[in-house]
């Protein structure tokens, strides 16, 4: 039987649950809506769903009472799917005894149907990567705290024979359900498309803020230590980079496995898990079911390949005891470069030789070394305790703990989300990344206006900076604050030199509009200026960044699973220049001069040497790097346009070119054809591509953005289309803001945009060639309507002003003014 459920539901923000985390329990919820399809034994079922309307721009919707009634399932597979993000919570009324439902997510309907949802997830992201967990209900309120955000569709499958009997299910409410027509921004045209596409952007950052203390710990702290559900290995944080030592712990497994991992570095290590007799992981077949106690290893994040880690399955075996149920068992890992070896009752159950050890794509070498975590894999549970880490060196103990305390989850970043932040996405297990904090800073202040989070955000990161300048650069919102300058720190939480550089993208972004102050550059100043001097370490006789074989770290993107950009990299140099230009303006403002003029000389001399090095004129656009001049990158033609080394008609043929070279029916690639690089669309790099047409006033380019990339998929990276408006800061706060239209192809366009001194209103209207605009600032801040935009413009009238000659139409000065103004003018093709 099955039953899905579409549409999204209803209700508040809470931001605790109970005694799960120290927080009270707030009484809104996301309830389901509807079911969309139903199959087998099902009863009931209406009577657990508000029958909610579908949602309009205009229309809210509106909680239905429900009827009173209970939704029973009897026999196997039973689905069923809402639309949230938060906390899962089942009221059982009655259930037969050993009941097991499989709960799946997804936040795409096409996934549903498969094994595991959309999960696991892989690379950077927190240990709670599964998106199938299983469900022991008892009579009364459950909850899966491992799950939360991402909660798109989900799916309850009945695995066990018997019965149980809901009285309601639904979340948590982990996010605001703020409807978007009620938010501090908004934006409304003549374009149903672009309206919903608002209202996705929008609902999407809502799902990408998490505040703080909104999620549950993944660990239970128990008097007999942490009890760990189905996730992958939360890492201590401390042990990345230990090499030569022993792991001893205790460990009761309470449900069908228990796992641990060693040897962790950034992206794979090495992972065991003992499994009871029996065990079948939900939704294989037959065939793979165990029939006796083993072991197993693998090496990689979880125990699957994922899109773009690769894992390595080494074998499983028979142990040579029986693994007891709720029983404690003591296991001893010794991790060194002649292999790795794991033991119980002094015997030795697995091992790992120096011939089969892995390469480590971080320290180029097989010895393995970095740090230890616990996590039973899916669908286990188990209770870890007596936690001794020996050095096989001096023999000194390095760690221990009994896991009894809270203290521990700061250490494995076990906890619940430490401060108010942004996410690279709306599930449970994402984290703070540098370059996504950049890109949804100013959709932020135009939609949800939520800025402590964008504020909170940067400060996160700064507090994780390395003694040799560089910011974090991906950090699990469930570490503590750092110290500020860390010598070590998790590898994990750095990624490359272009992604240290978002920082101060987001920091000037953050101060244009209004969630920083020039007193908190003043305190993040020291830290643009390092930052910036080790970038600057990187210039070479050329005047360009040069990132050596030495360095793939630092020449990483955000397609990590490609090559590095090794060499002269056109888009770290052109976001190395854009940086420049920004940190520049803020020298400025805590009265640097000098340091303002020095970025200048930089940023001029590193774009010169760009155009210089890294054009190529046969293609007439920009090469990846020097050394493949004839690999056309999207993202490294964009930060050229953005940074202004392409400017005017070149700035053009650049886009132009991009749709010769990237052009896809589904938008644009993010390398050409011929690079040898995987095939795909980039969300991220889609959203900067963007800005990049519409600073240049390319309204065709910037549409088929929205419509094909963006619309469609609604990611939390995109830029809204508040942009049709052009309403941007000019200086900080909008103490001097612009208003520069594209018309993208509307009729019609109006946006409310929230400032620290009131709202800005502005509005335009086309009709037979004629433009009509007018703005609304509040007291306190200048504006200034510019029309370059538009290409041919003529008799420009300002309310109460003189006309515009014709015969400057290509040239229209900005018309400046404070309060209200309108204007109207005769606008040719774009």
């Amino acid at each position: 039987m099955t039953l899905t459920v579409n549409e999204r539901l209803e209700d508040g923000t809470v931001r605790g649950l109970g005694s799960y985390w120290g927080c009270d329990l707030d009484k809104k919820q996301f309830l389901p809506c509807r079911f969309e399809q139903v199959e087998g034994d099902v009863h009931g079922g209406d009577s657990i769903v508000t029958h909610l309307e579908p949602q309009t721009r205009t229309k809210h919707r509106r909680q239905q009472p429900r009827s009173a009634g209970q939704l029973t399932l009897t026999g196997k597979g039973a689905n069923y799917g809402v639309s949230v993000a938060g906390v899962p919570f089942f009221d059982i009324l009655s259930c037969d005894e050993d009941i097991e439902v499989e709960v799946t997510l997804s936040e795409a309907r096409s996934y549903l149907d498969r094994q595991g949802g959309d999960g696991p997830i892989s690379f950077l992201a927190g240990p709670a990567c599964y998106r199938n967990p299983i469900l022991r209900p008892h009579v009364g309120k459950n909850h899966l705290v491992e799950l939360h955000g991402g909660q798109r569709w989900q799916k309850l499958t009945l695995l066990s024979k018997g019965s149980v009997t809901f009285a309601s299910v639904g979340f948590i409410a982990t996010i605001s359900d703020q409807h978007p027509s009620e938010l501090p921004g908004g934006f409304e045209c003549s374009s149903e498309l672009y309206n919903n596409l608002w209202d996705a952007s929008a609902r999407t950052l809502q799902l990408c803020t998490a505040a703080k203390g909104s999620t549950p710990p993944l660990w239970e702290i128990t008097p007999h230590g942490a009890r760990i559900g189905g996730a992958r290995a939360s890492k201590h944080r401390d042990s990345f980079a230990w090499k030569d030592y022993r792991l001893a712990f205790d460990v009761s497994v309470n449900r069908h496995n228990c796992g641990w991992s060693v040897g962790m570095t950034g992206l794979q290590g090495y992972v065991f898990y003992l499994h009871r007799a029996g065990y079948l992981r939900a939704g294989r077949p037959e065939s793979e079911r165990l029939v006796a106690d083993s072991i197993s290893a693998v090496w990689g994040y979880v125990d699957e390949d994922a899109v773009s880690v690769e894992n390595h399955y080494f074998s499983t075996k028979p142990l040579p005891f029986a693994l007891s149920l709720d029983q404690p068992h003591t296991i001893e890992t010794t991790v060194s470069e002649k292999g790795i070896g794991v033991s119980m009752r002094g015997v030795v159950i697995y091992e790992i030789p120096r011939n089969d050890l892995r390469l480590s794509v971080v320290s180029g070498s097989t010895e393995p070394y970095g740090a230890f975590g616990f996590a039973p894999g899916p669908e286990g549970l188990a209770t870890y305790t007596n936690v001794v880490v020996t050095s096989l060196i001096s023999g000194d103990v390095i760690y221990s703990s009994k896991l009894d305390s809270p203290a521990c989850l700061d250490q494995f970043g076990a906890g619940t989300t430490t401060v108010d932040c942004l996410l690279d996405g709306g599930k449970r297990d994402r984290v703070i990344w540098g370059g996504d904090a950049a890109i949804m800073g100013p959709p932020l202040a135009y939609s949800t206006g939520d800025m402590k989070a964008l504020r909170e955000t940067i400060r996160f990161l700064a507090s994780w900076r390395k003694s040799d300048g560089r910011f974090a650069s991906a950090v699990p919102p469930t570490h503590p604050f750092g110290p500020g300058v860390v010598e070590d720190a998790p590898m994990t939480f750095y990624f490359s030199l272009g992604y240290e550089l978002y920082s101060i993208q987001t920091i000037h972004d953050a101060w244009m509009y209004g969630a920083m102050t020039t007193a908190d550059l003043v305190e993040l100043y020291p830290a643009i200026e390092e930052q910036l001097n080790r970038a600057e370490s990187f210039v070479d006789d050329l005047g360009l960044i040069f990132c050596g074989p030495g360095q793939t770290m630092e020449a990483m993107e955000f397609n990590y699973y490609d090559p590095p950009r090794l060499g002269h990299s056109t888009k770290l140099n052109a976001q190395y220049v854009l940086s420049l230009k920004q940190a520049s303006e803020i020298s400025t403002a805590v009265r640097r001069p000098s340091n303002a003029s020095k970025y200048c000389q930089r940023a001029n001399r590193t774009a010169a040497a760009i155009n210089r090095h890294l054009w190529n004129e046969s293609k007439q656009a920009y090469g990846i790097t020097a050394a493949s001049l004839h690999v056309i990158a999207q993202d490294a033609n964009v930060f050229c346009i953005l940074a202004s080394v392409a400017e005017g008609q070149t700035a053009k043929v650049v886009l132009n070119n991009l749709v010769r070279y990237l052009g896809h029916p589904n938008g644009f690639l993010a390398f050409d054809r011929e690079s040898g690089y995987r095939e795909s669309i980039s969300n991220f790099v889609s959203g900067w591509h963007l800005l990049a047409a519409l600073k240049v006033g390319a309204a065709d380019h910037a549409d088929y953005i929205l419509s094909k990339i963006l619309a469609p998929q609604a990611q939390p990276d995109q830029r809204n289309p508040r942009d049709g408006l052009g309403v941007r800061p000019l200086k900080p706060n909008f103490e001097k803001f612009a208003i520069a239209p594209t018309l993208l192809g509307l009729s019609s366009a109006s946006a409310r945009v929230p400032t620290v001194s009131g709202m800005i209103r502005a509005a335009w209207s086309l009709k037979e060639g004629v433009l009509n605009i007018s703005v609304e600032a509040p007291p306190g801040l200048e504006g200034i309507v510019d029309l370059s935009r538009l290409g041919k413009v003529s008799h420009v009238r300002k309310v109460d002003a003189k006309a515009i000659s014709p015969e400057h139409s290509r040239d229209i000065s900005p018309l400046a003014f404070r309060g209200k103004i309108e204007v109207t003018a005769s606008v040719g093709s774009q």
